[in-house]
């Protein structure tokens, strides 16, 4: 291999790994949103949207008072957008 093929495989590998580490602290933050959020009914955690590039106003009578229904979708948006993210544990 060349140093210029070698460069670009590591900035590939980087990029890749930065992608990651971004998806998995959006996560992060979310799954803290959604748990720090307050519960009387469990509407307001049930109800967190994740997005990318768009917004998602919708809304729907799902009750959550864990708000993992929330987390969940937030992984799932992630997973679609190329990167297999998990929540981590309640």
């Amino acid at each position: 291999m060349t140093f210029a093929a070698d460069m670009a495989r590591i900035a590939l590998k980087t990029r890749t790994r930065l992608e990651a580490a971004v998806r998995n602290s959006v996560v992060a933050v979310g799954t803290d949103l959604v748990t720090g959020s307050p519960v009387d009914t469990g509407r307001f955690r049930a109800n967190w949207r994740a997005g990318l590039d768009e917004i998602d106003g919708t809304t729907d009578d799902k009750i959550d008072k864990v708000g993992q229904v929330s987390i969940d979708r937030a992984c799932l948006a992630n997973r679609q957008h190329g990167t297999d993210v998990r929540s981590r544990p309640l």
